[in-house]
């Protein structure tokens, strides 16, 4: 999740920006795939006494100090972990129209995801579709949204293992518009 990324798959002519949002200690909605910072940034050599590098225990200012391109390829060092508001600016100022699909990676940072595009003007059928693993976070989404925007539930193989596909479908179809499955449930009884 770097803005070299999304500009790549705009050259690539995506159908669509996928974007995984968390928050930051004071409050800022950053792309990040991971829960912590150890895997795809130099926090451990920037930060080494704050293991285990939790995205949500460090500041906006302390994570644009970290370099978040260096671990995929020498061209892409020194790329900063971008905000959800420097994604929109580089789609708006590129003039890329893809649609963003984004991830909601924790609950509660539902409202503030929709201010931000609602500031910006992409909280519109056709611009965006928001998927998670969370129910509670699609569930507070869908009064806050105008309909027509998809609600994507993401279902793993923990939740598979309890119940029937037919009795979750059921449970989601209350508040979602379709479902994520992993690979592994892209079979017959699933699909």
């Amino acid at each position: 999740h770097t803005l070299a990324s999304y500009r790549l798959a705009a050259r690539m002519h995506a159908d669509y920006i996928e974007v995984d949002v968390r928050m930051t200690k004071d409050g800022k909605l950053i792309a990040m795939h991971d829960a912590t910072l150890a895997r795809t940034t130099n926090a451990e050599t920037v930060y080494p006494r704050r293991s285990p590098w939790q995205v949500g225990d460090f500041s906006l200012a302390e994570l644009k100090r970290l370099d978040a391109g260096s671990w995929f390829g020498k061209r892409f060092a020194g790329e900063p972990i971008p905000t959800l508001e420097d994604i929109i600016h580089t789609l708006k100022s590129e003039r890329i129209d893809a649609p963003l699909y984004i991830e909601l990676k924790q609950p509660g940072i539902e409202k503030s995801v929709v201010q931000l595009l609602q500031k910006h003007y992409y909280l519109q059928r056709g611009r965006i579709i928001f998927q998670s693993f969370h129910p509670e976070s699609l569930q507070t989404l869908r009064p806050l949204i105008p309909n027509g925007i998809p609600l994507i539930q993401l279902i793993g193989e923990r939740e598979t293992a309890r119940i029937s596909p037919n009795e979750l479908l059921e449970q989601v179809a209350v508040y979602a518009d379709g479902v994520g499955l992993p690979l592994s449930l892209a079979n017959q009884e699933w699909v």
